[in-house]
């Protein structure tokens, strides 16, 4: 799943999100096309996945760096908050 994720990324940064498709999704992560709709029934279910990692992997970054400090403030508590808001009505207007 990693290998996918990664592949996804490397060609949005040098192809452009416009121009991704699953066949190239797949022969980059040297899986077959069947694999992907098997996991994700399309592009954008894939993209949702990719989004949705990113979110995640954002969100820990945040919530590790609130646990470090001595008195969390309450801008970064703010910032952490809006962030996980964002994520989930992202998720709600695609739905």
């Amino acid at each position: 799943m990693n290998n996918l994720l990664r592949a996804t990324a490397e060609l949005i940064a040098e192809r452009g999100i416009e121009k991704l498709t699953v066949t190239s999704v797949a022969a980059r992560a040297g899986l077959s096309r069947r694999l992907i709709y098997l996991y994700f029934r399309s592009l954008t279910g894939l993209l949702e996945a990719y989004v949705q990692g990113y979110f995640n992997q954002m969100d820990a970054v945040l919530a590790d760096q609130i646990k470090t400090m001595a008195e969390p403030t309450q801008s970064a508590q703010r910032m952490h908050l809006y962030l996980l808001t964002y994520a989930r009505q992202w998720q709600t207007d695609e739905a």
